[in-house]
């Protein structure tokens, strides 16, 4: 009986994983593009310079997901724009090691 018990909660564990996969799986943008810009977003908030950090977090996540490189707009095949019009704060939050914001 325990070890159904415990075979339920391993299974029910496994099958609710957030969507987490195993292995590599290829990645791309749509219409497969591989070259992309991300000038820097335009800020219409009340917070001055916080457009830079928006950008190069962009940035830096398509770094890490390698899901694209980051060119000049020249060589680039499509590129991304952004608009930030309000900044909100989330209490309760946390930041962790790679900088990724948890909302409780």
């Amino acid at each position: 009986m325990i070890f159904r018990v415990w075979t339920l909660i391993l299974a029910m564990l496994l099958l609710s994983s957030c969507s987490y996969r195993w292995g590599y799986t290829a990645r791309t943008m749509p219409g497969d593009f591989k070259k992309v810009a991300v000038p820097v977003f335009k800020n219409t908030s009340d917070i001055v310079g916080i457009e830079a950090s928006f950008t190069n977090s962009l940035i830096g996540q398509f770094a890490k997901s390698r899901v694209a490189e980051v060119v000049d707009k020249k060589r680039s095949q499509a590129y991304i724009v952004g608009k930030i019009e309000n900044v909100r704060v989330v209490h309760g939050g946390s930041i962790d090691a790679n900088n990724d914001l948890d909302c409780f």
